[in-house]
């Protein structure tokens, strides 16, 4: 397996080529305080990843999230040369620990194209790129994404729509129609002219008998 707890030293791996949708990691070196154990004098060249479902290249000191134990890991001497990775997750994920760093990773004329994450660098020290390209994906929304925002834009339009219907409490009055939604400091009729009087309706009105005198003025 990957993990370093007797000891990997003068390792070399060349003209591979690497292609599974179940293949989490590229070169991958993990360990733990626990497992202890150390990785030096790893060569690769040559490699060629299709697919890769994390990262490229993994190092990883706080396997199964143990980061205190009697035996610190130790890596060094790592160079990777024209490896190519055409999809993952990462390109590089390297990640010591504070108390046992890694050292002196070179990595060059390497392509990393379709890469969904920036790297990841902790507590490396001496890690060398020369010739190495990054190429990353444009951030899209997943679908599952997608489908929670349009969610939660309908219930706040649900929410706006309902507040809107209950905003206008209008009663008929004599006077006419009344909007009792805001605070009444006077009367206000929604039928006519604003501060207009309501006009008495004719047909309504007492007749009142004039003598002629008064019909005479009226005419006048």
């Amino acid at each position: 397996g990957s993990e370093i707890a007797a000891g990997v030293r003068n390792l070399y791996a060349e003209d591979c080529d690497w292609n599974s949708p179940n293949l989490r990691y590229g070169l991958r070196i993990k360990s733990n305080p626990l497992f202890g154990g150390v990785a030096e004098n790893i060569f690769v060249r040559n490699v060629r990843m299709k697919q890769v479902g994390r990262a490229a290249i993994r190092v990883n000191f706080k396997y199964e999230r143990v980061q205190n134990g009697p035996h610190m890991p130790s890596a060094s001497n790592i160079f990777v040369e024209n490896v190519t990775s055409e999809r993952s997750q990462y390109a590089l994920q390297l990640e010591a620990l504070s108390d046992a760093w890694a050292t002196d990773i070179s990595i060059s004329n390497s392509t990393f194209t379709n890469v969904q994450k920036p790297n990841v660098i902790e507590f490396i020290d001496g890690l060398e790129l020369e010739g190495v390209i990054f190429e990353y994906v444009p951030w899209r929304p997943s679908p599952g994404m997608v489908v929670m925002v349009l969610v939660a834009l309908f219930a706040i339009a649900l929410r706006m729509a309902g507040k809107k219907r209950h905003s206008q409490l209008i009663i008929k009055t004599p006077l006419g129609m009344v909007d009792l939604s805001h605070p009444i400091t006077s009367a206000k009729v929604i039928t006519g002219s604003k501060g207009s009087k309501p006009r008495p309706n004719p047909k309504s009105s007492p007749e009142v008998e004039m003598d002629e005198e008064t019909e005479s003025l009226v005419n006048d």
